[in-house]
């Protein structure tokens, strides 16, 4: 049976610092999905969350309700991603040759089609986070519930707002 968050957190506390590469495994993608959700690269997501990591990772004495571990780190993801974005704004971009990493990217860009992912962006933080991990992740409610730390009737509520917010932005597209 998969340790809880709780029994992870208290294991990296005594000095077992191979249990928090299993937190790593487990919040990884969702932490992945929030970040890209702000910065719209994958590249940088990956930035945002290693940095997250790292800081949670520091942090973690300071996490008053160890199996709260997942909301915790995705409100760090969070920051992260946007202290990213501010860093981002005053730096022009420069044009590079796409080297295979950059394909990469560019191709699993590609399975989410570019009009429906403009869309869940366009959703309020907390909804872009659900829809996004329930249609990207393809994650269950009540496992979304535990990550992002929120009730299972909360997530149902905020996937219901989310898709009658998009409805007639979809409709308006026919």
């Amino acid at each position: 049976m998969d340790e809880s968050d709780e029994q992870l957190v208290q294991r990296v506390r005594h000095g077992e610092k191979q249990a928090f590469s299993v937190l790593v495994r487990r919040y990884e993608q969702p932490g992945l999905l929030v970040a890209r959700s702000i910065l719209h690269s994958w590249h940088d997501a990956r930035d945002a969350v290693q940095d997250a990591f790292v800081q949670a990772f520091v942090q973690l004495r300071k996490l008053w309700s160890p199996h709260k571990f997942g909301a915790w780190f995705l409100t760090i993801v969070r920051q992260c991603a946007l202290l990213h974005r501010r860093r981002q704004a005053g730096r022009a971009r420069q044009l590079v040759p796409m080297d295979e990493e950059s394909a990469q990217e560019a191709a699993s860009d590609a399975v989410l089609s570019a009009e429906m992912a403009t869309l869940i962006a366009r959703l309020p933080e907390q909804e872009c986070v659900v829809v996004s991990l329930r249609h990207l992740k393809e994650l269950p409610v009540g496992e979304i519930a535990r990550i992002t730390g929120r009730p299972v009737g909360t997530v149902t509520k905020q996937l219901s707002r989310a898709y009658a917010r998009m409805r007639p932005w979809l409709e308006g597209r026919r």
